[in-house]
C-alpha cells in the first residue's frame, strides 16, 4: 500500500512538473530617434505575422498612447520589469531623403522564459493590443 501511494505521488509530481515547462520566447525592440531628438519611440517585433507596421507595435501606457522613452536603455529597464532580458543590440543608421539629417533605428534583442505563451505581454501593451482590447469591449 505504502510503494503504491509513493508511486501515485511521484506521478503526481512528475506530471505537476511537466506542466510548468518553461521556453524561451525572443523579441526585438525597434527604437527609432532622429540626430536632434531626445525621446526615443519604441516598438516591439514578437515575429509575428504582420509585424512590419511600426505604429502598430508601439509600446503604449494604460491610455493608449506612445511612450516615449529617453533612450533605448530607459525601454531596456521599462521591459526588465516585465522579465525581459537584454541578449544583443545594433544600430542602422539612415538618412532622410527632405532634410538630410540622420535617423537612427536602434534594434535590441530580448529574451524571456514563460510556461504560457499569453504571458509574453503580461505588464505591456502595443498599439494593436489596446486597440484590438478596446475594439471587444465596444462589440460587447
Amino acid at each position: 500500500m505504502k510503494k503504491t501511494l509513493l508511486f501515485v505521488a511521484l506521478v503526481l509530481a512528475t506530471m505537476c512538473l511537466n506542466a510548468q515547462t518553461t521556453h524561451t520566447v525572443y523579441c526585438e525592440l525597434l527604437g527609432e530617434g532622429t540626430t536632434f531628438g531626445n525621446k526615443v519611440k519604441v516598438s516591439v517585433d514578437f515575429g509575428q505575422k504582420g509585424c512590419y507596421k511600426f505604429s502598430d507595435n508601439t509600446l503604449v501606457d494604460e491610455k493608449g498612447k506612445d511612450i516615449k522613452f529617453n533612450s533605448m536603455v530607459d525601454a531596456m529597464n521599462y521591459m526588465s520589469k516585465f522579465g525581459w532580458k537584454f541578449l544583443q543590440t545594433y544600430v542602422f543608421i539612415s538618412t532622410t531623403l527632405d532634410k538630410g539629417s540622420k535617423v537612427y533605428e536602434y534594434h535590441w534583442i530580448l529574451s524571456k522564459d514563460v510556461t504560457n505563451d499569453n504571458d509574453v505581454t503580461n505588464g505591456f501593451s502595443t498599439k494593436e493590443q489596446y486597440e484590438q482590447k478596446h475594439k471587444n469591449k465596444k462589440m460587447r
